[in-house]
């Protein structure tokens, strides 16, 4: 089986966070079962190994008016990939879907060649709530002709199943593959960062999150569940590693609780450094919260899956998939989203119980390793792809 896999949103120079997370955990999934892989991207590329990378740039002035580049940039991407498309002959493409983005339809078009489109989220959805669009007729109907004319839509989440079939997918042809982990490179094995030893914490009980600053995320949220939490347990440290739009504001909350000197922010880091910095840690927090607009929280947080490979007790909030994920008592703790009391009570409990903490990480841990690898997501696209192709062998 030959996949090329199409990726032409613009995203700079930017390589990690969690969709490259999952593009490169799928990716390497595919090739472990044997599957040839070749990616094509409108931008720098994350390291994929030895899996060939051709890159269709988008025009120089893309930031000047993003929207309308990124409408001229699926006809670009129809006439370069026409070589390789020829040299490889891929059995199918892997889109990844973004705004305006009706390439795989387009190449399904012209070229006879089917696709599945990866589907992590409604842009028409994400543009009215987080950001803004000066087409949204434009954009609705790209989004209709990438769900329309793929073969198969892939998505995170059942919340997402149901946007997906709501913006236009037949939902016979969708499949949820959620998120998943790299449970070599996540792993209790790891050795942990020096962050506790250079900041004296070797005695202290230290939470770390991981993740945006932004949106869903709720790092907000946990610095003043810290504030609270510190007050009962002297002890409490805390990790946070990432960046984003509320970085700022996260910060001033740890400051006006009087916790500068307890809690380290080391910004964005590589995501291959990422595992060290989770193996410092004995308490690892998912204080996700709702959508603004009251509407299903519809993500698969990739940190849940690689907290859990960690085998380090986690705390979460049980919205969407990760209330299928995190079984309270069983593989964590559940926490009231967006509460920052009940996230404290958590904490503290956790940090007064050395063996509550070991019993939770190591069933998190089992849970991982058994259902959570990229390998197993990469089965479940396999399988799910085979079914189209059985279905339409059958017609």
């Amino acid at each position: 089986m030959r996949v090329l896999y199409l990726r032409t949103d613009f995203y700079g120079a930017q390589t990690d966070g969690g969709s490259f997370t999952m593009q490169k955990g799928i990716l390497a999934g595919l090739r472990a079962c044997g599957v040839d892989v070749v990616v094509v991207t409108s931008c720098p590329a994350p390291e994929h190994g030895d899996i060939p990378v051709h890159v269709i740039p988008y025009s120089r002035s893309m930031m000047n008016l993003p929207e309308v580049f990124s409408i001229a940039h699926n006809h670009r991407v129809l006439k370069e990939i026409a070589p390789l498309l020829k040299r490889y002959t891929p059995d199918v493409i892997y889109q990844r879907h973004s705004s305006h983005n009706i390439t795989g339809a387009m190449i399904h078009r012209r070229y006879g060649v089917p696709y599945i489109l990866q589907f992590d989220g409604s842009e028409v959805w994400m543009k009215t709530h987080w950001s803004q669009t000066y087409f949204p007729a434009m954009l609705a109907n790209a989004e209709r002709i990438a769900l329309g004319c793929a073969a198969l839509v892939t998505v995170v989440s059942e919340a997402m199943r149901r946007m997906a079939t709501d913006a236009g997918a037949d939902a016979d042809r969708i499949v949820v593959v959620p998120n998943g982990v790299d449970i070599e490179q996540f792993s209790p094995k790891v050795r942990p960062h020096p962050l506790r030893q250079e900041r004296g914490w070797n005695d202290a009980i230290v939470v770390g999150f991981v993740g945006t600053f932004d949106q869903w995320h709720g790092a907000d949220v946990l610095a003043h569940a810290l504030a609270i939490a510190a007050q009962r347990n002297p002890s409490l440290r805390a990790l946070f590693v990432g960046d984003g739009a509320m970085h700022g504001a996260v910060m001033r909350i740890i400051d006006r609780a009087g916790m500068s000197d307890r809690v380290a922010f080391v910004g964005r880091v590589r995501h291959d450094h990422v595992p060290a910095y989770l193996a410092a840690c004995d308490i690892l927090a998912v204080p996700t919260v709702p959508n603004p607009d009251g509407t299903e929280f519809f993500g698969s947080p990739t940190k849940l899956f690689e907290y859990m490979a960690m085998g380090k007790a986690i705390i979460a909030t049980p919205l969407g998939q990760v209330r299928t994920i995190i079984r309270d008592g069983e593989t964590g703790l559940w926490c009231e989203a967006g509460d920052a009391a009940s996230l404290a009570e958590c904490i503290v409990a956790l940090a007064a119980n050395p063996a509550l903490r070991q019993r939770l990480g190591q069933a998190a841990l089992e849970e991982a390793t058994k259902n959570h690898s990229w390998l197993a997501r990469a089965r479940t696209l396999i399988g799910a792809w085979e079914n189209v192709l059985r279905s339409k062998s059958t017609l």
